[in-house]
């Protein structure tokens, strides 16, 4: 078995240890997105927990976690054809730990795989799995946009 095959299986099994998905009511989105497409990729309960029901700082955290990951997933890519490895490692682990603790469970994996793999100076494996966070990213970006459609309006004050 190559070292990327047992990168791939190892953090595969930690990622489902570590961040268990949680099911939400069975809404439909726009875009042809279902609830449980987004549940497979966004643990939408524990977000909802984090901002305690108050949906203007879910809207917030969810707005400014999209903007940020989307500079990340370019300075990533960005770092990758200029060969800085340190900085590729830096960036996929900081959007890794953004990602787990606003239960964006779906990018923890290939950003984990960057990020060891950066690490462990092997750069030219690593395009496969950015563009796979790349992917995963534009699903989840779709998902919760449509997501926060659906958030009632703030109060007036």
């Amino acid at each position: 078995m190559s070292y990327i095959e047992n990168r791939m299986i190892s953090s595969r099994k930690i990622q489902k240890e570590r961040f268990p998905l949680a099911l939400v009511n069975k809404k439909t989105y726009t875009l042809g997105m279902s609830q449980n497409d987004l549940n497979s990729l966004v643990n939408l309960k524990y977000i909802e927990e984090l901002t305690d029901g108050d949906h203007k700082a879910l809207a917030h955290l969810v707005r400014v976690y999209l903007r940020e990951t989307q500079l990340d997933l370019k300075k990533i890519e960005k770092s990758l054809v200029e060969g800085q490895r340190a900085e590729v490692q830096r960036l996929a682990h900081g959007c890794k730990g953004a990602s787990g603790l606003y239960g964006i469970t779906a990018l923890v994996h290939p950003l984990d795989e960057m990020e060891h793999l950066a690490k462990d100076g092997h750069l030219h494996n690593i395009h496969p799995w950015l563009e796979e966070a790349k992917r995963l990213f534009a699903r989840i970006e779709e998902g919760l946009e449509a997501f926060l459609k659906t958030l009632p309006p703030p109060p007036e004050s």
